[in-house]
């Protein structure tokens, strides 16, 4: 299941709002209303089932546990592997549509490497390995550049376990070589190096509160918040600490 919050503020606004409030979940700027949606008003929720179509529209106080439940009904499991590539080219060749199948299972270096092999051959399968081995090198483009924007923000826990991830499975590979070598200048720098140990302070924390609750977290989030004082992180958890302390009142 995927929860995506819109909003038509731009991307800035959006930004800041979501870390004075450290909101978790994805949010779309920029929105605009799309006919295909219709709504009354503003906060409007629509519930939409394993095969595209609306099962509920309504309030988002009035979403249930037994709506949700029955609208997962007959869905499939999504994979939650990053590392997956799912083609959207159904290829008649059929040796590549092996190599779209090891794509799609979370084998991409494997298939990137098998699309190579097919180019190099120069036989009738090179133009369709050709397509798919674009395809894979900008999927691959595009989490590099995700990456990017969480170190940006300071996520940097999340950066670079995906860099880390590129860099296992395209190991040997010009993707790879590019997401080892970005690890090691994060490494190397002092700054980011300490963004890291706050973010992964403060990932600690937040699981110590999900599962103790905010009350009993106060400490853990206030621990953050001085030993990590001038990082992004530590400044998320003292505004965690003051949500923690207000909520006791």
């Amino acid at each position: 299941m995927v929860v995506l919050a819109l909003s038509k503020e731009d991307d800035k606004k959006v930004a800041e709002y979501m870390e004075k409030h450290d909101i978790q979940v994805r949010v779309a700027s920029g929105y605009k209303p799309n006919p295909g949606y219709p709504s009354r008003g503003i906060p409007a929720s629509f519930v939409i089932g394993p095969k595209g179509k609306i099962l509920w529209k309504g309030h988002p106080s009035s979403i249930s546990s037994g709506l949700i439940k029955k609208a997962l009904k007959g869905a499939k499991k999504g994979s939650t592997n990053y590392m997956s590539f799912n083609s959207p080219t159904d290829f008649d060749n059929k040796v590549v549509a092996k190599l779209a199948e090891a794509a799609g299972s979370g084998k991409m270096g494997k298939a990137l490497k098998g699309a190579r092999a097919l180019i190099a051959k120069a036989d009738g399968s090179q133009e369709q390995a050709k397509a798919f081995e674009a395809e894979l090198v900008a999927y691959g483009q595009l989490l590099g550049e995700q990456t990017e924007v969480f170190i940006t923000k300071h996520e940097m826990v999340k950066g670079t376990d995906v860099l880390a991830a590129i860099a296992k499975e395209f190991k040997g590979q010009d993707i790879g070589d590019a997401a080892t070598a970005r690890l090691k200048e994060i490494e190397g720098d002092e700054a980011l190096a300490l963004e890291w140990k706050a973010d992964k302070a403060l990932i600690k924390a937040r699981a110590f509160a999900a599962k103790k609750g905010m009350n009993k977290a106060v400490k853990k989030f206030e621990d953050v918040g001085k030993k990590f004082a001038n990082t992004t992180a530590g400044k998320k958890a003292r505004a965690l600490t003051r949500q923690a302390r207000l909520s006791k009142h």
